[in-house]
């Protein structure tokens, strides 16, 4: 492969929406199959339960896999709304402050929480579109809010977003801090000195 082409690879890999999106995909299409129990045995006029074909496991897959997948969609989207707030893509990281001005610094949580409540609204809006297009049904054992809204779909984006930008931040940090490892000497790191750079060089590419 060209080095070019390696070049552009890791840098794809260095985005954090990438990030963003894989995790938020995969902590919603766990949180979707475990519903399975909550909702009634059609979906979109077609049954899908108690029945034993291929065409239907299939369908069963796919219909999870795209759920997880737009749930996913709708977390970057959040990221990219907040980036915009913050006038930084990794505010998760540092918070930041509303369109970089002013000095009072906006915690994490400020972020995590627009996100979720963001997602929620979005999501509280598409349940109903899809009650009044009887586009699927739920259970009796679903708890609901009004006649539209079950609550267990909302309940996701209660706590999937701020995971996702936790394990996005992780992932961040650890790279920033096994660069830093490998820049200085660990074992001088009880002087003072050494640790006050330790830290400098830390925040420095935490900001890149």
């Amino acid at each position: 492969m060209p080095q070019k082409f390696k070049g552009y690879g890791k840098k794809f890999f260095l985005l954090p929406e990438v990030y963003i999106l894989l995790f938020g995909f995969l902590l919603n299409y766990l949180w979707e199959v475990s519903q399975i129990p909550f909702y009634a045995g059609y979906n979109r006029g077609r049954y899908w339960f108690g029945e034993n074909t291929i065409e239907m496991k299939i369908y069963f897959v796919l219909t999870f896999l795209r759920a997880g997948f737009l749930d996913g969609i709708l977390i970057l989207c959040t990221h990219i709304v907040i980036s915009v707030l913050y006038w930084d893509r990794y505010w998760f990281i540092k918070g930041g402050t509303f369109f970089n001005k002013g000095v009072k610094k906006l915690p994490l949580w400020v972020g995590y929480a627009i996100s979720s409540v963001a997602a929620i609204l979005f999501l509280a809006y598409f349940e109903t579109l899809a009650c009044w297009g009887n586009w699927y049904g739920y259970s009796e054992i679903m708890p609901m809010i009004g006649p539209c809204i079950g609550v267990v779909p909302l309940l996701a984006f209660v706590w999937t977003p701020a995971v996702v930008f936790l394990l996005t931040r992780r992932i961040y940090v650890g790279s920033a801090i096994r660069k830093v490892s490998a820049e200085i000497d660990l074992s001088q790191i009880n002087d003072g000195n050494k640790a006050l750079e330790y830290v400098n060089r830390l925040k420095e590419l935490l900001k890149e």
